[in-house]
């Protein structure tokens, strides 16, 4: 089986040592990093150099090229695995930045009120209990 891997921005494939060494004989992963900035330009370069028909993983960012290969040529992807993929993000960077002030400036959303609850736990913080 040919196996497409896509890490996240800033990663390469460190990212995903241990999993290429864990199925060593069962796929042939080919890891591409990120080389445009353009979502669609990056997609079709990914499906210039992956094979015919192949499984396709994404990380992050990674994960959110990965549908853009899905979508432009659904007949080559045979499995899709994601991680870290939040499609719906903001396409508009300054939306991000409005949301992220505002969390900053006290206004909670309620993930990150989840986020902090969970960041506050024992666990956490290092402790045991």
């Amino acid at each position: 089986m040919s196996l497409v891997l896509l890490p996240a921005l800033l990663c390469d494939v460190e990212l995903y040592s241990l999993q290429i060494a864990a199925i060593a004989d069962l796929a042939g992963p080919l890891v591409l990093t990120a080389a445009e900035a353009d979502l669609a330009k990056f997609a079709q370069r990914v499906l210039e150099r992956a094979p015919a028909r192949f499984a396709l993983a994404g990380t992050s960012a990674g994960g959110n090229l990965a549908l853009e290969v899905l979508a432009a040529a659904p007949s080559r992807v045979i499995g899709l695995w994601l991680t870290g993929v939040n499609p719906g993000a903001h396409a508009d960077p300054s939306g991000a930045r409005r949301l992220s002030e505002g969390v900053r400036a006290g206004n909670s959303t309620p993930s990150s009120r989840s986020w902090r609850r969970a960041a506050s736990t024992p666990l956490a913080r290092g402790r045991q209990t």
